[in-house]
């Protein structure tokens, strides 16, 4: 059995986005090799909750409190220097330790430097892999219309630290070395993740029978914050004439009174749930017919995974790795589209994702066999 050493700052059964991917992929993997996964340390407890991971040991790393709130911040630039520390801590501690078979430096999305896995994967003459990350697009300037100068800004921002990344020289080395250095079958992400055997008990392969009960026509999942889009999805929704379809939204967070003013507004039918453990998304994602997916600013989405596993079918856009899942209804989009163009794109995603009879990708390997197609060497 190969080894494989993963670097994810974010791994954690009970979170969605980032954390929760890290962990599905961390599960995963683990099927097929032996996994060494350096994390950060406030994951600890609650994966060790789950009794022991057959061929996975966690190494878990401190970098202080502040230091972890920084990073998962985003766009704080204390958090950015906070994870380049983490990183060259990962670095010595992979530089002691055994030589593994492969190297992934698997996140963090929301900082698109590639670590020094690459350079670690040299030194030991081993191979090496950098991804799903995703979101390095450019944010339109018009997405964030009426959310205030400061969340306007810090987008247009993001954007410039996304374009000064691509010409830094630890990223042009490691994308040189990580595609050189690896093989990666095309369709990886779909592979691992939706034939991962992480929901084995609910994953749909006869869809004859799952539409007919599907209670609920879409579902938008996260926090309640800006990164998600609920207004954009709401005003999509108008625009196709769905405002008075059966829509639940699963989440909490700060814009919460003014989403439920805004839909009592316009009239759109909805349900806001809250914050849900993660086996709660999952049973309504079971009776959804599909995910709106309306952010603009993220990778990959842990929604999407967990919606792809219950059959639900994605609207949304072509960014960050949601296209590698399912992008026969995504739309494509550009820094200069305006609020209306945007609004028309994904109107026609949602349109196109409801009346659809696809109901989950198609798999070419079987749960047994994704480990044998994921990692490949030339």
């Amino acid at each position: 059995m190969k080894t494989v050493s993963i670097n994810a700052f974010g791994c954690h059964p009970r979170h969605g986005s980032e954390r929760g991917l890290g962990w599905i992929w961390v599960k995963a993997l683990s099927n097929k090799f032996k996994i060494i996964c350096y994390t950060e340390i406030d994951s600890k407890d609650e994966i060790e909750k789950f009794s022991e991971i057959p061929n996975v040991k966690f190494v878990y790393i401190n970098i202080s409190t502040i230091g972890r709130k920084a990073i998962y911040n985003q766009g704080n630039y204390f958090g950015y220097l906070f994870y380049c520390y983490y990183q060259w801590i990962v670095f010595f501690k992979g530089l002691f330790n055994a030589r593994t078979d492969y190297y992934h430096h698997l996140n963090m999305i929301g900082y698109r430097v590639p670590g020094l896995f690459w350079l670690l994967s040299i030194i030991k003459n081993s191979h090496s892999i950098w991804g799903p990350i995703g979101g390095t697009n450019l944010i339109p300037f018009s997405a964030y219309r009426g959310y205030g100068f400061k969340t306007v800004f810090k987008s247009n921002l993001k954007n410039i630290v996304n374009v000064i990344n691509i010409f830094m020289p630890n990223v042009l080395l490691a994308n040189i070395f990580y595609n050189k250095r690896v093989f990666v079958q095309k369709n990886f992400l779909s592979t691992l993740m939706i034939s991962s055997n992480y929901y084995p008990e609910t994953f749909i392969r006869d869809q004859s029978t799952r539409e007919r009960t599907r209670e609920y026509d879409f579902a938008i999942v996260g926090k309640l914050t800006h990164r998600k889009n609920h207004i954009l999805a709401f005003d999509s929704l108008i625009n196709s004439n769905l405002e008075k379809s059966k829509i639940v939204v699963i989440g909490d967070g700060v814009l919460m009174q003014n989403l439920k003013r805004y839909t009592k507004l316009r009239g759109i039918n909805v349900k806001f749930t809250g914050n849900l453990e993660r086996e709660k998304v999952v049973e309504y994602l079971k009776i959804t017919k599909v995910l709106i997916i309306a952010s603009v600013d993220e990778g990959t989405s842990h929604a999407v995974v967990e919606a792809i596993s219950q059959g639900c079918r994605i609207a949304g856009y072509k960014i960050g790795g949601h296209s590698r899942f399912q992008d026969e209804h995504l739309k494509d989009v550009t820094f200069f589209d305006t609020y209306k163009e945007l609004v028309i794109k994904l109107s026609a995603s949602i349109r196109s994702a409801i009346s659809s009879n696809i109901t989950v990708n198609n798999l070419n390997y079987s749960p047994e066999e994704f480990g044998d197609q994921f990692y490949k060497v030339p």
